[in-house]
């Protein structure tokens, strides 16, 4: 899992955003997710930013094979879960799950901006909140 983070313009432009990715390989597991997740947590958290202020994005990359037997999706609920138990301040949390690593839907749809809701195919592309 890699970790990016960049302030979003709030309100009052204090929302931070806090983008991780996980590749799905025999590596990453649940107890993974969650360490690294806590990581860019408390590193964003860190600087002063209060949890109600964060925006966490998590793009999953993952084959085929792991999409269609729902093993990504499983992942993706898993943080989810996760998420909302250990840090139910958040902001706001999702998930995207890819099986294309040049075409991710959290990255590429709110950081870069060159992905829109209309290429969310529910085929190659997925978002879970």
């Amino acid at each position: 899992m890699s970790l990016q983070s960049g302030q979003l313009a709030g309100p009052r432009g204090d929302t931070k955003f806090i983008y991780a990715s996980l590749y799905m390989d025999q590596m990453e597991s649940y107890e993974f997710a969650e360490t690294q997740i806590e990581a860019c947590i408390q590193r964003a958290g860190g600087s002063g930013t209060r949890h109600d202020q964060m925006v966490l994005g998590v793009d999953i990359v993952a084959t085929p094979e792991q999409i269609g037997a729902g093993a990504a999706h499983g992942m993706g609920r898993y943080i989810l879960q996760y998420v909302d138990e250990e840090y139910p301040d958040l902001k706001i949390r999702v998930v995207g799950i890819t099986d294309d690593d040049e075409r991710r839907p959290i990255r590429d749809g709110v950081l870069t901006q060159t992905l829109t809701l209309d290429d969310i195919d529910d085929v190659h592309l997925f978002t879970l909140e």
